[in-house]
């Protein structure tokens, strides 16, 4: 099967070169086609079918990062990678962060090598292709049994309201079983809800932009205003950093812990405090509460999904609070932990990659 090649560079010279080398590969079932900028690039890619594009480092007024960034932006998924007379580690590091999937310096180059990297590259994106459609198929199954599941639900709760209305005071064992019937129905309609979120949350193909967490944190503290001045909780942040993120998830991950910090507190007034510091390339972000705590042989344990630590007559909820929380960090290739000791408060710390400065 012929594999079309696009090669992206302002020197003829350059693209004779590459065009051989494919040429010189044995068997090779590679067709070879030249654009000398960006424009003609994006038309060659919009008239046929690309298998993988070959793209300079360098290509005049514009950089084949900026490019890169472009194409990525446009919804073109097609393999690249990145050819530059500079080899460069941090360019490497670069061009792989923007979306190539592979990076050869000129001069370096040898059929063997480009052939390798054209299969790696063209396996690599057909593998992230179908992950995502795996990853899409499951968020659409998702979505589609929540709504099945609810409709059902809603008139189970529906009616045990109708029915407790319509007991006597002398039916105090109905009036109970009633209760625990819409207690089990709030349960799980709860659990549908954070199943939702937990598939919804971590996928890595949301677009991610400047978030400035001050703000993310104000919209999250104002969701949770019923359950902050119910529990007489205070929650304290000074002016934080921005970092490069979702802000939806963000908001999500941080009305969890805010949440838990209020919800596993035996204090008559639930403290959170949310500090931040810049370590080196770090953004570290560290929610602390004065609650109940956890026992240190099960912090290992507390973000598998429905992990719970208490019986539901203790503590309502689902167990996938955290596990959502950890789903959204790594989508933000931030990391999780949690410190605690028993009866003694929680810490849970966030470390992000260094936003842009504000």
């Amino acid at each position: 099967m012929t594999q079309t090649v696009l090669m992206i560079d302002d020197n003829p010279a350059d693209a004779v070169i590459v065009k051989r080398l494919l040429a010189k590969i044995p068997g090779s079932t590679y067709s070879f086609l030249h654009a000398e900028n960006a424009e003609t690039g994006f038309e060659s890619l919009r008239q046929q079918s690309i298998d993988c594009i070959v793209l300079d480092y360098q290509l005049g007024r514009i950089s084949g990062i900026e490019l890169l960034h472009q194409m990525r932006s446009a919804g073109i998924d097609v393999p690249v990678i990145a050819l530059t007379g500079e080899g460069s580690e941090s360019i490497a590091v670069d061009t792989l962060k923007a979306g190539a999937q592979d990076y050869l310096v000129k001069g370096q180059v040898t059929a063997a090598t480009l052939h390798r990297s054209i299969l790696s590259a063209t396996k690599t994106v057909a593998l992230e292709r179908k992950l995502r459609e795996q990853r899409e198929e499951l968020l659409s199954f998702t979505g589609m049994v929540s709504h099945d599941l609810r409709n059902p639900l809603r008139h189970i709760c529906q009616y045990s309201e109708l029915l407790q209305l319509e007991l006597t005071n002398s039916d105090d064992h109905c009036r109970r079983y009633v209760e625990a019937i819409d207690k089990a129905c709030k349960r799980m309609s709860t659990l549908i809800e954070n199943l939702l979120s937990y598939t919804k949350y971590g996928r890595s193909a949301k677009q991610l932009t400047d978030v400035d967490l001050t703000e993310v944190l104000r919209v999250a503290t104002t969701d949770l205003s019923a359950v902050i001045e119910s529990s007489n909780a205070s929650v304290q942040f000074d002016e934080l950093p921005a970092v490069t993120g979702d802000p939806t998830g963000l908001s999500q991950l941080f009305q969890n812990l805010i949440g838990n910090g209020i919800k596993y507190n035996h204090s008559p007034r639930p403290s959170i405090v949310i500090q931040s510091e810049h370590v080196d390339d770090r953004i570290n972000v560290t929610v602390i509460d004065n609650g109940i705590g956890i026992d240190e042989q099960y912090l290992d344990d507390v973000f598998r999904p429905l992990c719970r630590l208490h019986t539901e007559e203790e503590y309502e909820g689902s167990g996938l609070g955290l596990s959502t929380a950890q789903r959204i960090a790594h989508q933000h290739d931030a990391t999780i932990t949690i410190e605690s000791k028993l009866g003694e408060g929680t810490a849970v710390c966030l470390s992000f990659p260094a936003g842009p400065k504000r």
